[in-house]
């Protein structure tokens, strides 16, 4: 698993991600509670609303949101996109992700499908995130790859969150409009070895109103 600092982009993000760093495969980003003159997201603009992402020591701790069905951890996420162009390189992963307490560490992974729930980790990541309080828009957090792993046409992956700590407690703010259907947004909220959620999950449909913004790049 890679080790990295997060690199967090102000103003000019979108230009900068979009113009320079490969073609955007997926994105949910888009004009939503962004007040007209923050300093975090210009256009792009995501949800302030959001879903925790939380160990199983963080108790009560752990940010409610109306509609998750979550109020303490261990809980995890993983949203699912689609290949709809030709077989590409894996470049970038970007996600608004913050820490409200505990120790700052996330588990992130790109995983190939299984059935209809994240099955193997194509490349995963161990990240910290900036510190915010509630409410929140989180800068977004811009995962490189290193290794690019080949996204095949037509293939479904999962975008996977888990905490990297029992004590970890964090939020994914919620794209502008993205509803979840039944197969393309899971939840875990079974605790493994280090009182976490794990790959493995066992992972379930959720009633969250709308999945969290994230986007991939490809090369």
């Amino acid at each position: 698993m890679r080790s990295i600092r997060p690199l967090l982009f102000g103003l000019a993000w979108g230009a900068e991600l979009l113009g320079c760093t490969g073609t955007t495969l997926f994105t949910n980003f888009g004009p939503s509670y962004c007040a007209q003159n923050s300093p975090i997201h210009a256009d792009d603009c995501i949800n302030q609303n959001l879903v925790p992402i939380c160990g199983s020591a963080a108790g009560a701790n752990c940010p409610f949101t109306t509609g998750n069905g979550v109020s303490t951890g261990p809980v995890a996420y993983a949203a699912s996109f689609t290949v709809s162009g030709a077989t590409a390189q894996l470049q970038l992963i970007n996600l608004p992700l913050s820490l409200m307490s505990g120790t700052n560490s996330f588990q992130i992974s790109i995983a190939a499908d299984a059935g209809g729930k994240p099955g193997a980790a194509l490349e995963s990541y161990s990240v910290t995130a900036p510190q915010y309080a509630l409410p929140v828009q989180a800068p977004n957090v811009h995962i490189y790859s290193s290794t690019h792993p080949s996204l095949a046409s037509g293939a479904t992956y999962w975008l996977v969150v888990l905490p990297g700590s029992s004590t970890t407690v964090g939020v994914w703010n919620n794209s502008a409009g993205d509803t979840p259907t039944a197969t393309d947004f899971l939840i875990s909220t079974a605790a493994g070895p280090n009182g976490v959620p794990t790959l493995a999950g066992p992972w379930a449909s959720t009633s969250n109103l709308l999945r969290p913004a994230f986007q991939v790049n490809v090369q």
